[in-house]
């Protein structure tokens, strides 16, 4: 930290005395920057002294009436806010040779310094305070344009808000808007970080900010201060987590090869991410960084290769002011030698900045810094000669409100410098953002590196410039606060390539950013999807084989006694139950739906509700026809026609049709987006497509589900009540299988539908297994073993005939239901076949269901008359009454009080 204290007088005064002071980080070793900068301002005073115009043009014609001229002293801070004050105080009050007079005036007139923006802020106070202008050259912190607090204080160098502006279009130009910042928690790096987040935010891109505390532990014994980070693992996590590709820094010299070291260590400089800092670090710095023969030094060396850091600043070839001022730096007045001299002579005594060689000049060129450095020392001058007399001998003359006048012909000073053209705000005292360039610096691995040492040197090359902000002249007519800020909103920076930036991975191309995410639509894959259709497709064609078996096979006795119509209900039932899956399937990314489509969400809705219908309707029927037959009173004649068993599955399916139909109109299930998880900065980080509807909708959904298993109960019940009776091939028993298995998928699907609803993929699977296990339940109980039962029977018949032996006294052995079914055989009968229309009744004795679970279901029938009207075709059914009288197996037991009947 360092500044320079510029004393201006008239020559006339040949006593005068000058000092000025230099306030020196303690981290350059061996101090090059320090060097070149005292080098500049020393510089600067022999040309504005001389009236040399090889890098100022308005040096050669200047007017200057008081005849000023400016000399110089410095003094270094050791890098303490205290140390700066004390110094600066000491040489207000301690001015040798200097006139003073009764109120102790100074002899100093003006401050140039200090160099960061932490030690300029309490100077600044105090020289507002006493009225000593303070100009700087490389303080930017944005605190410092509060000329009510800071009111003499100036620089030539803009503000953080300006590099941070800088910044931010750079890393939008090479395609990054979601940055990381990394920042000192103090004056500086506060002021900075919020800049930078300002301007990049003004952009349209985002950026999350990480600090850390960096204090100075005094070491005992008097050796080096040890250094102190507090935060920077916290930083580091936060960064690593945030996802980010590009990262910005500010980070001081004396602290980069520890902070870059740890963060490396964590992953955050890898080949996929891009790293640039602010100009806390330089050129000269990384020169040095790549000499360091300490274990720390050089990793932090090949940590920086592919980096970058950006700066306002002109050192860029090719310009105009900064070849000029290139010729005054390797021929300095006097000559290289003499100059060197005179340098050495002035640096501070604490060995904080080693002298240099003459051919330092030659061999190093000067960086950005060195020529605001000039540009400031100059920009004193020029303001002390626009008064053509002084009353004070420090030119401390004030107006009429008591303001410098120094000052305020400083921030009218408007000349081309050093860095290009010099114009300050007069609202903000700083250098306006649109009056210099900036550019970016590639820090690379040395094509020349030296094979005698495994460290790496660090090239930098200049990265680009900004050609938008080289246009001074349009842009000096924007002097205040206000329009300053709406130009900035109006620019759109532009950087050159001058040479292109080498990152990390050793090419020309930038990382590509990796945030945000890409969203998450929550879609349904494809394999999923095919896979629900290749099931739903591989059912269909089981329901097509099985309506083919029961149309093939429709004279055959096993199916007339399961009845066709039955039988064929189901397997539609199944069918259009598991064609659900098709539109349940659709989604945003297979089909172009918009939000608040109906087709596919209602379409679901009608399948699923119609084939869940078909099917239970056809087993609670079929169950209830049975219930019907067996529980009638002793001795009756029971009458069951086909209207009877169709009113249950006409009056279901009306209901459900009046259900969905109402739905349909009135509270349609819709398609809709909508985003579940959104970041800080407004991405959709996840979406999930739905069917949703309004309130509604979920009463008519409640109202099916409600009936549908009303209907799943009744059946259930049904089933319940013929758990005893035993009818040909076990039917019954097959039909409450497939029923008690239904509800127990759906006991446990249905829940659990609710609980993966969040998922696309999984509550489609939840319902694959659902639809799926339900259509196999009903075809596997309902059709197989009656598929191989009368694969069993045609292949005993065929074996029968080959043997020659009686096929109808075999069967009839096989099946009882052949024995009963004679037509004119059966004892009791009730009469000839052919009375009515197509009616035919049968007489049965019964014996005693098997069952025993049930008591009363072992309780003896009495003759039962059945009557099967077929009024509908003309065919009796005698499927169904064969498989009644062969039902009863003649089962004698005596123990029964009134009696077991045999047949």
């Amino acid at each position: 930290m360092r500044f320079l204290t510029l004393i201006l007088s008239p020559l006339l005064v040949a006593s005068t005395t000058s000092f000025s002071n230099c306030f020196i980080t303690d981290n350059f070793a061996p101090g090059t920057n320090s060097f070149m900068f005292y080098s500049s301002t020393l510089l600067a005073q022999k040309h504005f002294n001389s009236r040399d115009s090889i890098v100022v043009p308005s040096l050669a014609n200047l007017n200057c009436p008081a005849n000023i001229s400016i000399s110089m002293d410095f003094q270094n801070s050791q890098g303490s806010k205290n140390v700066a004050m004390e110094n600066f105080l000491a040489t207000m009050s301690d001015c040798p040779g200097c006139p003073g007079d009764e109120e102790n005036e100074s002899g100093i007139c003006a401050l140039v310094g200090a160099r960061f923006s932490s030690v300029s802020q309490p100077l600044a106070i105090v020289t507002s305070v006493i009225g000593v202008p303070q100009t700087s050259a490389t303080a930017t912190s944005t605190e410092l344009n509060d000329i009510e607090q800071y009111s003499t204080f100036t620089r030539t160098v803009p503000s953080d808000r300006g590099t941070a502006f800088a910044a931010a279009s750079y890393f939008k130009e090479l395609g990054f808007c979601y940055v990381n910042v990394l920042y000192p928690d103090d004056s500086y790096g506060t002021s900075y970080a919020q800049a930078f987040q300002n301007a990049f935010e003004l952009l349209g891109c985002n950026v999350e900010l990480f600090s850390i505390r960096i204090s100075q532990i005094t070491a005992e014994g008097g050796g080096p201060a040890q250094i102190s980070l507090s935060g920077l693992d916290t930083a580091a996590r936060g960064m690593a987590a945030t996802g980010f590709t590009a990262n910005f820094a500010v980070i001081y010299e004396s602290r980069y090869p520890v902070i870059v070291n740890y963060l490396a260590e964590k992953g955050l400089f890898g080949d996929d991410i891009m790293w640039l800092f602010t100009d806390t670090v330089s050129s000269t710095f990384f020169f040095e960084l790549g000499q360091r023969e300490d274990e720390v030094g050089k990793a932090a060396a090949k940590v920086s290769e592919g980096t970058g850091f950006i700066l306002a600043g002109a050192a860029i070839p090719g310009l105009d002011s900064y070849e000029n001022f290139q010729k005054a730096w390797v021929s300095p007045p006097g000559g290289a030698v003499n100059f060197t001299a005179e340098v050495n002579s002035m640096l501070p005594l604490d060995n904080s900045t080693l002298p240099k060689k003459p051919t330092f000049f030659a061999t190093t060129p000067p960086n950005s810094a060195a020529l605001l450095y000039y540009d400031a020392v100059i920009s004193v001058g020029l303001a002390a000669c626009a008064k053509e007399s002084w009353e004070t001998y420090n030119l401390n003359d004030r107006d009429e409100d008591g303001r410098p006048i120094l000052l305020q012909k400083m921030i009218e000073t408007d000349f081309v410098g050093a860095s290009g053209r010099v114009a300050f705000s007069s609202d903000t005292h700083e250098r306006m953002i649109t009056t210099i360039p900036y550019q970016v610096n590639n820090v690379r691995k040395s094509a020349s590196a030296n094979r005698r040492r495994d460290d790496i040197i660090i090239v930098i090359e200049t990265s680009s410039l900004d050609t938008v902000l080289s246009s001074y002249t349009k842009e000096a007519n924007f002097t205040a606060k206000e329009s300053e800020a709406r130009r900035e909103q109006e620019f759109e920076l532009k950087f050159v390539d001058v040479e292109p930036f080498v990152y990390r991975d050793g090419t020309t191309t930038p990382p590509v950013e990796s945030y945000p995410p890409a969203e998450n639509f929550n879609e349904l894959g494809a394999g999923i999807r095919y896979a629900g259709w290749a099931l739903g497709l591989f059912i269909v064609l089981l329901c097509a084989l099985c309506l083919a078996w029961v149309w093939t096979n429709r004279t055959e006795r096993i199916v007339r006694a399961s009845q066709p119509e039955f039988l064929c209900l189901l397997a539609l039932g199944v069918c259009v139950f598991c064609s659900a899956l098709y539109p349940l399937s659709v989604d945003d990314q297979w089909k172009d739906i918009e939000n608040g489509e109906t087709k596919y969400c209602m379409m679901t809705i009608w399948l699923a509700s119609y084939g869940f219908c078909l099917i239970f309707s056809a087993l609670f029927s079929k169950i209830w026809r049975i219930n019907k037959i067996f529980k009638q009173a002793a001795f009756s004649k029971v009458r069951v026609t086909r209207n009877d068993v169709l009113i249950p599955f006409i009056v279901m399916l009306s209901v459900i049709t009046l259900l969905c139909g109402f739905m349909q109109g009135y509270g349609a299930m819709a398609w809709q987006r909508s985003d579940e998880t959104v970041d800080k900065f407004g991405n959709v980080l996840y979406s999930s497509g739905k069917c949703k509807g309004n309130d509604a909708s979920m009463k008519f959904v409640w109202c099916i589900v409600v009936f549908n298993v009303g209907v799943l109960l009744m059946a259930l019940w049904q089933a319940y009540e013929a758990r005893a009776i035993t009818v040909e091939y076990s039917e019954s028993t097959y039909i409450g299988y497939a029923m008690i298995s239904m509800f127990q998928v759906f006991l446990v699907g249905i829940p659990l539908l609710f609980i993966l609803n969040e998922n696309a993929e999984t509550f489609y699977f939840g319902c694959l297994a659902v639809i799926v296990g339900t259509c196999f339940t009903i075809l596997g109980f309902l059709f197989i073993p009656k598929i191989r039962l009368l694969a069993a029977e045609k292949k005993k018949k065929v074996k029968e005939k080959e043997g020659g032996k009686d096929v109808g006294k075999d069967v009839g052995k096989d099946t009882d239901a052949r024995a009963t079914s004679g037509g004119s055989g059966g004892g009791g009968g009730a009469g000839p076949a052919g009375t009515g229309i197509g009616a035919r009744t049968t007489s049965i004795l019964t014996g005693r269901a098997r069952g025993r679970a049930n008591p009363s279901a072992r309780s003896s029938f009495s003759n039962v008359s059945v009557s099967m009207d077929d009024s509908d075709d003309g065919e009796s059914d005698d499927g169904l009454t064969a498989a009644i009288a062969s039902a009863m197996e003649p089962v004698e037991e005596s123990n029964n009080e009134e009696g077991d009947k045999k047949v």
